[in-house]
Parts: structure tokens; sequence; C-alpha cells
């Protein structure tokens, strides 16, 4: 077997890749492992690469994604319609997927990956509309967010972008920004062809998995072996009572907080449509900011080979 690890040099800061391409090496020798390091360039030229070597593959490979959630999608979106497996070596900011599984930490550990099995997991395919027509289309393997914490998001990249700071901070700032100036989004949503709610909302998730935002358990009904997306509908409240309620949102309780009792609904679906009623909005999908006016998903069960490290399930 092949094991071709994509290294991202500005995941986390870039402070983790010198130690991690070591520590492939050590692996790689000790478990007598066919491997090769890939370091990304640019967003498209990466995924060129992954995606020919995906395609040319004689013998069962597989990729590991070493960077954030971002460079997941990446890899999960060139290696789309080969049998080629996906790894995970977490190094990035917010490595939201990998909280899925029972043993996050064991994703950082070479060894365990190289032994580790593949599990077939849901994706959703997505496409994006905006206001002149124009379209992009891919997959998201964790989940696409709207209103704040697509906002959160895009504010975390302008910071990430400035020097001394790290992508932790980034995210908070990108928050702060976020709170400071809280804003509704109006959308029409559609779920299996019938249109199941219409209004002014804080922040939407279509959701393959639980986690998002570095560990906000957003999603908690979500699954990513149940054959169905999970769309998370919070209400537009006043900043002081959102405030009060990220705790509750952080651990995904807040479907069961009496503070936010009719605000917060989910829905699930093989497929949903939401339009923004009140033009362009921010549309992250694993975590990359994409603007549009509308949104078409649609949930492709046990379609990604998603490698698990030795010991974890």
């Amino acid at each position: 077997m092949k094991h071709i690890f994509v290294v991202n040099p500005v995941a986390g800061n870039g402070k983790k890749q010198g130690k991690l391409i070591t520590n492939i090496k050590q692996a790689a020798k000790t478990e007598g492992a066919d491997f090769l390091i890939e370091m990304s360039q640019s967003y498209q030229n990466s995924f060129e690469r992954v995606k020919s070597m995906a395609s040319r593959a004689k013998e069962k490979t597989r990729f590991y994604a070493c960077g954030g959630d971002g460079t997941l999608n990446l890899v999960v979106n060139a290696i789309a319609g080969t049998p080629c497996e996906v790894g995970c070596v977490p190094i990035g900011t917010g490595n939201d997927f990998v909280r899925n599984f029972s043993d996050p930490k064991s994703f950082l550990s070479i060894a365990r990956q190289i032994n580790g099995e593949p599990v077939l997991v849901d994706c959703i395919n997505y496409k994006l509309v905006g206001p002149s027509g124009t379209t992009k289309g891919g997959k998201a393997i964790n989940m696409v967010n709207i209103g704040f914490d697509a906002n959160a998001a895009e504010n975390m990249s302008a910071f990430k972008s400035k020097p001394m700071l790290s992508g932790t901070l980034a995210y908070i700032l990108g928050v702060f920004r976020a709170l400071n100036n809280l804003q509704e989004v109006s959308l029409s949503i559609e779920i299996d062809g019938a249109n199941v709610s219409s209004g002014n909302y804080l922040m939407t998730a279509v959701a393959n998995g639980r986690f998002s935002g570095g560990g906000f358990n957003g999603s908690p009904l979500a699954e990513i072996k149940d054959g169905l997306i999970d769309v998370t509908l919070v209400g537009m409240m006043k900043r002081l009572k959102f405030m009060s309620a990220i705790k509750v949102y952080h651990e995904g309780k807040h479907y069961k907080d009496k503070r936010l009792i009719g605000l917060v609904s989910s829905a699930k679906g093989l497929e949903c449509k939401i339009s923004s009623t009140k033009g362009e909005i921010n549309f992250s999908v694993d975590g990359e900011i994409n603007k549009a006016k509308t949104g078409e998903f649609l949930l492709e069960p046990s379609s990604v080979p998603f490698c698990l490290p030795e010991g974890c399930h």
C-alpha cells in the first residue's frame, strides 16, 4: 500500500510541519511503509497534483490530509471518483472532523494511521449559485455553515493573515468581531422538496459531522454514517442573550436549554436547498468561505473511505 502525506505548510501557523515530517519518516521506516511526502502549494496546484496522482494510482493508495479541515476538504474533492482512501493528520486550527471519532488524538500518531483501516462515511455534495447564476460545486465532508459561524470564519481568515496572530487567537478575534456586528440572515429552507421554514436566523448549519469552529458542538444530532443531512436552525436573538448561551452551544446542549426554547430546531433529509431572500451571503464549506445566494445540498451515503487510526472507532 502507498501512503501519501499531503502537508499544508501554513496550517496551524506553520509551526508543526518540521516535527510532523520527522515523525512520518520515522514511523514509515519502523512500519516498513511505502510513503511519499507531498508539500502543498496553492490550493489549485495541490488539488490538481493530488487528483492526478489518485487517478494514476495502480496500487492501493491512501492520501493523508496533513493540515486543518480545509486541507481535508481538498483531498476529499481531489480523490473523488477513485478507489483511493482518505486519512487526516489534524495539525490545523479547527480540526473538527476528527472530533466525530472516539479518540481524536490518535490521528496524530503516524504509526497508528499507517496501521489503520478505512470506514465508509457520508459526504455532502453541494452546489452554490450566485446572483448572476454563477455556480461552484464540490463535496463537504463535515459541514456547511451560514450566518454567524460563517461570518466568524470569514473574520478569522482576515486575522490569520496578520503576523504574530496564532490560529486560535485569530478565531477568537473573528468570533468577537461577528458578535460586535451580529447580523441576521433571511432564508428560505427546503428539505426533500418541501418548504420547511422561512424567516430570519442567527445561523444555520447543513451538517454531516457535529463540530465546527474549533470544537463547537453546534449540530449534536448529526451522524457521519446515518445517510442523512442534519439541518440545524438557530433563530435571531439579541447579543447578550446569545453571549449567555455560547457555553451551552459549545457543549451541544442548546437544544435542551430553557433560554433557547423556540429558537433552536433541527430536521434531517437527503436533500436540502437554502436560499437567501436578501442577496448574497457567506457559505462556509468545511471552513472555507464562499459567497452565494443559494446552496443546494445532496447527501452521498457511505461514499468516502476514511481511515481510522488503529484502535479508534
